[in-house]
């Protein structure tokens, strides 16, 4: 009984301090990143995460210390105490990785030190016609971009709208087959013809130029494979302007400029750069929430143009991982924010994280030493704060992703490299950047595309010296693996956090609805 009367008059008295006003954020921080190819977030953790909290405990100046282990990556960023104590940090910080060293696995990746400031944003729209070239609205996101990032105190200059081109080579599985080829073929033949009379292929340790007059993609389908066999004969190349962030508007496609700044004066200098080129920059009170989408393939057309009719100035979509991010230029308008939402919510992604001035949120934080039972108690935590009214976030979330296990005893065994392997896993999968390709002024990614279906294609085949074409279903295992997707720390503790954003005037209301759900969390000011 005592430890619930202690519990409830912490409560009030949180409750009580400061209304809805948000406790300040850090001026800014230190973040140390490290990259591990292949590594779980488990082994993330274990194996470079906890090393360098331990080496970096105890530094002065440090607000806060929050870790997070990815697939591949540990990030570790020190909130500083005062914009002074970040460059003091930076320092502290590189000679405490430098002992840590020896401890992480040797092929990790050089640890990585930055310093991330908390500094003003200033955001700009350019509605595009509905018929522009997309090409040319390249031309005029480039155009803005050197505009503004030559300015003093311009630290990022980030524009959604811009699109690469790519040289997409769509493979027909049924030819492949009927042929007899195997992704040995195809990559060798990218990677070691030298035959081609004009243009250029860049692959892996391989760069060959060819320096002629002519039309280099044509000689490109012409490209041999084996046996008479040519590259136009199992695919089929095609141009494409590939955008990985898409801009939406009320008046229909756009570019979306945001650029970071370190002062007003140089927010004041990038707005006028931005105005003289055509640009339509948004009030200072803009606040931006940030939507997960499930996957690439939601429909984010149409959920894009509901968010614009809820009243948002704005919406970017981002390919990688899957986002969307909601800019609504009337700042903390409780009318637009609730209506976006609910927007959200109805649509089963979850909800949206508001940042920006003025926008006031509270963080419950779960003990997760068993991260399993955290995250079920979070899961529930969620739904009970939903069915209440508040939306929250939950960080992090249960995920399944897709595990591809080599058998190395089996590829020795017939005589295919294993890297021989992994490239065939990468045409497999399609997407990624096989090479390039330099055709006049223009230089186009080569990708493989596939047609719609099953991924990863497991009938592609790779060469054996012993037995010929093998499938790669005999050399790997597939399995989905259910786990966090990270595994989150605040001052060295494994938690689970739950963010919630705080209506206006409901503050005391929200408190208690978390304290129902989660009698055991820390709840605090979130930054």
């Amino acid at each position: 009984m005592r430890r619930r009367t202690l519990a409830l008059a912490a409560l009030a008295a949180f409750i009580g301090c400061g209304g809805d006003a948000p406790a300040g954020p850090p001026p800014g921080a230190v973040r140390i990143t490290v990259t591990w190819p292949g590594a779980s977030p488990e082994a993330v953790e274990r194996e470079l995460l906890t090393p360098l909290e331990d080496a970096t405990a105890g530094l002065p100046g440090v607000a806060r210390v929050d870790g997070r282990a990815v697939e591949n990556v540990a990030v570790i960023e020190l909130a500083a105490r005062s914009p002074a104590a970040v460059e003091r940090l930076a320092a502290a910080a590189r000679d405490a990785v430098s002992t840590a060293l020896p401890r992480l696995p040797a092929d990790a990746r050089p640890p990585m030190i930055t310093r991330a400031w908390r500094t003003p944003t200033v955001l700009a729209i350019v509605p595009l016609p509905a018929t522009d070239d997309p090409r040319r609205a390249t031309d005029r996101g480039r155009e803005l971009q050197r505009r503004t990032e030559v300015l003093e105190g311009v630290t990022a200059v980030d524009v959604c709208g811009l699109v690469d081109d790519q040289l997409q080579v769509r493979l027909d599985p049924a030819r492949l087959a009927a042929y007899g080829l195997t992704a040995t073929d195809l990559l060798a033949a990218l990677r070691a013809n030298t035959a081609l009379p004009a243009g250029r292929i860049d692959a892996t340790g391989v760069a060959t130029t060819i320096r002629t007059t002519g039309a280099g993609l044509a000689d490109l389908e012409g490209l041999p494979l084996r046996d008479g066999v040519r590259l136009r004969d199992v695919a089929v190349l095609e141009r494409a302007a590939v955008a990985s962030c898409v801009g939406h508007t009320p008046a229909g496609p756009g570019l979306i400029v945001a650029i970071e700044v370190r002062s007003p004066a140089t927010a004041r200098a990038v707005a006028a750069a931005l105005r003289d080129g055509g640009a339509e920059v948004l009030p200072p009170q803009t606040v931006v929430g940030l939507v997960a989408l499930p996957d690439a393939d939601a429909d984010v057309d149409a959920i894009a143009g509901e968010l614009l009719r809820a009243g948002a100035a704005a919406v970017r979509v981002r390919r990688e991982p899957p986002a969307l991010e909601v800019l609504v230029a009337a700042g903390v308008d409780e009318r637009a924010l609730a209506a976006i939402d609910g927007i959200v919510a109805r649509r089963g992604l979850g909800a949206v994280r508001w940042a920006g001035r003025g926008v006031v949120a509270l963080e419950a934080l779960l003990p997760a030493a068993d991260l399993d039972v955290a995250l079920t108690t979070g899961e529930r935590a969620v739904a009970a704060l939903t069915a209440a009214g508040y939306p929250p976030l939950v960080d992090p979330r249960r995920a399944v992703s897709r595990e591809i296990t080599i058998d190395r005893a089996r590829a020795a065994d017939l005589g295919v490299p294993v890297v021989a392997v992994a490239d065939a896993l990468r045409v497999s999968l399609g997407d990624a950047p096989l090479s390039h390709v330099v055709d006049g002024p223009d230089e186009l990614e080569v990708r493989i595309a596939w047609p719609p279906g099953e991924e990863p294609h497991l009938d592609l085949t790779v060469t054996s010296p012993r037995v010929g074409a093998v499938p790669l279903r005999d050399l790997v295992t597939v399995t989905a693996h259910s786990g966090p997707s990270a595994i989150v720390h605040r001052d060295r503790r494994r938690v689970v956090a739950v963010w919630l954003r705080v209506p206006a005037g409901r503050r005391a209301a929200l408190a208690r609805a978390i304290h129902d759900a989660l009698p055991t969390a820390t709840v605090g000011d979130a930054w």
